[in-house]
């Protein structure tokens, strides 16, 4: 790893005298690096093979706020984590992207230390409705996740897991976050979270393997969660009914969601099966920027569930 800058190593105590099975919760009142204390569990994941638990702390020196991601070295991924580590902090450096502060080693755990954001992910926002996407606000939203992931690209950082989960919100600014599945490679193969992610068992062409066009097709489900608070489909697959119905016809969204004529129009652009001619990012700004409006308040038809 090409961060030795950002290493720090904590001094051996009990402290980090944790078994190979012990809980998340077991790490509450742990201190690292002399002064970020650990004070609770703000969510986790446990599986056999992939083990990283994200914890709220506080910093005594600093007399801030941080998530603190715990990421297992004994774990089969550590390679994984150890890339997605190198990944995300390639790209920290933009304001929409949420900061990489410093990584901490000790003998099983990597920590990598971040600003905690309180308000949540995007997620909670569109779910929970906290806040309202009036069009103002979905325009704004979109368009600098749209500059993340543009700063991304640019970099040839591709995320290849983008959905509402790994938005952070902070006030009217959001950060992308969750590069766990991120490559810098062009071309990979299936990823992400199937609500999001374009199932290349459905196309057949090399370039659909292409990863540039894979977060633009996840680009546009968030465009759906944002402005009508569902998924367009379950899965874009051939064995889906709503996808199916929207392939064979192209207007076919706007009878199932609030959707705009223009909104429906940069859709149809995003949701190209054919990666080659998918909408760029750059154009997708364009897009977004002079769409009018993304919602229409006329009645509309319940009768495919994708929740």
């Amino acid at each position: 790893m090409e961060h030795k800058n950002r290493i720090y190593t904590p001094h051996s105590n009990q402290q980090f005298a944790c078994n190979h099975h012990c809980k998340p919760e077991s790490m509450i009142g742990m201190t690292l690096s002399g002064s970020l204390h650990i004070l609770g569990v703000v969510n986790s994941v446990t599986c056999l093979e992939n083990e990283r638990v994200v914890y709220k702390a506080f910093d005594s020196r600093t007399q801030l706020w941080y998530a603190v991601k715990a990421l297992n070295k004994t774990s089969a991924r550590l390679r994984v984590h150890k890339e997605s580590i190198c990944v995300h902090d390639k790209v920290s450096a933009h304001p929409n992207i949420i900061p990489l502060i410093k990584i901490v080693d000790s003998d099983r755990y990597l920590y990598t230390v971040m600003p905690y954001y309180p308000e949540g992910g995007l997620f909670d926002s569109i779910t929970q409705s906290r806040r309202t996407f009036d069009d103002d606000s979905i325009r704004n939203t979109f368009l600098q996740l749209l500059d993340a992931v543009e700063h991304c690209h640019r970099l040839r950082v591709y995320h290849l897991d983008l959905k509402p989960e790994h938005i952070l919100v902070s006030g009217n600014q959001i950060l992308l976050a969750g590069f766990s599945l991120s490559r810098t490679e062009e071309i990979a193969g299936y990823l992400g979270s199937k609500f999001y992610a374009k199932n290349r068992l459905a196309l057949f062409t090399d370039a659909s393997y292409r990863c540039a066009p894979h977060d633009i097709w996840s680009l546009g489900v968030i465009l759906v969660n944002l402005t009508c608070g569902r998924n367009p489909w379950k899965e874009a697959t051939f064995d889906d009914p709503t996808y199916v119905a929207f392939m064979n016809d192209r207007n076919f969204l706007r009878t199932t969601l609030p959707l705009s004529e223009e909104a429906n129009s940069i859709l149809c652009q995003i949701f190209d099966r054919d990666p080659s001619t998918r909408i760029s990012i750059q154009e997708l700004k364009h897009e977004v920027s002079q769409c009018p409006s993304f919602r229409t308040e006329l009645p509309y038809s319940h009768h495919v569930s994708n929740t």
